[in-house]
């Protein structure tokens, strides 16, 4: 059985911004795409974040040909965590505008 991408759906602001700030990453290994989606309720639920009313995507990132799937969960500050899942590493950062 091989692994499913997420399923393609309309990007919205929020992901557009997310996929740019992950693919700005300065720390290697840099990301060369990512595509991100909000996660659906059940998703949300399962997410390492635990419970939240802050947005929460699904991305999934490239990185030298190695696709990887992040939650990642949007800060008030317009910041944002993602972990990845399987759980294993995390990463955080800004998006251009945040405070």
């Amino acid at each position: 059985m091989s692994t499913a991408s997420p399923p393609a759906v309309r990007s919205t602001p929020a992901a557009h911004r997310l996929e740019v700030a992950l693919t700005s990453q300065t720390v290697p290994p840099r990301p060369t795409s990512a595509s991100c989606r909000p996660a659906t309720a059940a998703q949300r639920t399962t997410a390492p974040f635990g419970s939240t009313t802050l947005p929460v995507f699904v991305c999934l990132v490239d990185t030298e040909g190695h696709q990887s799937t992040f939650d990642v969960q949007v800060l008030k500050n317009g910041c944002y965590v993602a972990e990845r899942t399987p759980a294993g590493q995390a990463i955080y950062g800004c998006g251009a505008g945040s405070s």
